[in-house]
């Protein structure tokens, strides 16, 4: 399955959101992502970006070439007001196995930028597994000052900002 914008470097994607990709992928696809900046997700309070529950391989054109972000709507905030990293909400990418079923998902290629939007992790594995190469997060802490808090992916003694965590629900 391919993502992307027509073009040159990307001759007949299938899909423009990377969404939509995983959406119709079956287990064990590869999902290749052109270069591009994917806004992706609603934008809204308690929401991800994506969530993957099947074993995938999403393999961008190159970290400084594809850009995984959350939509900046409203609050520009996809965080919950209890984030807990083990639900998978208020993340860029969250990749969500079973206790007796994990599922495998192999990320390279990309950069997973907040952007500006206040979210809890970039990354996380909820009972799963895989890797991640040839990748960058970014963006999920902006200040980390007394008034922090104020500012969209700022916090002052909160949970936020985790760049990759691997959690279970167990």
């Amino acid at each position: 399955l391919t993502v992307g914008q027509q073009s040159a470097s990307c001759p007949n994607p299938g899909y423009e959101r990377i969404g939509d990709a995983i959406e119709d992928a079956a287990p064990g696809d590869t999902i290749a992502i052109c270069p591009g900046t994917y806004a992706e997700g609603s934008g809204t309070p308690g929401t991800s970006v994506l969530t993957i529950h099947k074993d995938l391989t999403l393999r961008g054109a190159g970290a400084d070439q594809v850009t995984i972000e959350p939509r900046s709507v409203g609050e520009k905030r996809i965080a919950g007001d209890n984030p807990d990293l083990r639900d998978g909400l208020g993340v860029i990418v969250a990749v969500i196995g079973g206790k007796n079923n994990p599922v495998t998902v192999n990320i390279s290629g990309v950069t997973v930028d907040a952007n500006g939007v206040d979210a809890t992790a970039g990354i996380v594995y909820i009972d799963a597994d895989g890797s991640i190469s040839r990748s960058h997060v970014t963006g999920l802490v902006t200040d980390e000052g007394k008034n922090g808090y104020t500012v969209p992916g700022g916090f002052r003694n909160g949970p936020f900002g985790i760049g990759i965590a691997d959690v279970t629900r167990v």
